[in-house]
């Protein structure tokens, strides 16, 4: 486990709170989701984040990760239950 695997896993396990919101919506799992950080993804779904959050355009963690290419990450999510029928402002996903 790295350095910054490890730190998150102390940060986000009880009783942290692991889906703050930023003021535009975005959730620590939307932002590791689009960016490509399927290990940080991984500890997110292990506690219990919301992989259902959606931003201000209505994008969610699934979205953008399959947006960005992140086929891993998308993976990852759909076995961790993300909600596959949903639409965003730019359609049904």
């Amino acid at each position: 486990r790295s350095l910054l695997s490890s730190l998150l896993f102390f940060l986000i396990f009880p009783p942290a709170v692991v889906d703050p919101p930023h003021r535009m919506g975005y959730t620590p799992c939307s932002v590791a989701s689009q960016n490509g950080h399927e290990a940080v993804v991984s500890m997110l779904i292990d506690a219990k984040a919301n992989l259902d959050s959606f931003d201000d355009m209505g994008r969610r963690p699934l979205s953008l990760a399959q947006a960005r290419g992140h086929t891993r990450i998308v993976l990852l999510l759909l076995k961790g239950r993300a909600d596959v029928n949903f639409e965003t402002s730019f359609g049904s996903f």
